[in-house]
């Protein structure tokens, strides 16, 4: 938790206001918060390109996630690469004589 305000050298608030607003809303309807905010501050980089203040870090472009096939998620539910993990830490331990991974004393 922070209580301070950050800005950027050129002056500009990287946090979104979360006043007036409740937890659920910050975290998950932010598209909707971020529109309805339409008065944003204004400010412009060393380089003269135009920012808005107030709206938390958000990239220039959004990309819309991925989405996952059915065989993807059946392996994530099934924990498969956390299972191959596990086995596979126990059978290969980087501390073992004879492993490439040994450091030499």
């Amino acid at each position: 938790m922070t209580t301070a305000k950050y800005y950027t050298p050129s002056g500009r608030l990287i946090q979104r206001d979360y006043s007036n607003v409740s937890l659920y809303d910050y975290y998950y309807n932010r598209d909707k918060v971020d529109q309805a905010a339409g008065d944003r501050e204004v400010k412009l980089t060393d380089s003269g390109r135009t920012v808005y203040g107030g709206g938390g870090i958000t990239p220039d472009v959004k990309i819309d996630p991925i989405k996952s096939n059915k065989f993807q998620d059946s392996m994530l539910q099934h924990y498969v690469f956390f299972n191959f993990a596990k086995r596979y830490v126990i059978t290969h331990h980087p501390l073992r004589k004879n492993s490439k991974w040994m450091m030499p004393c």
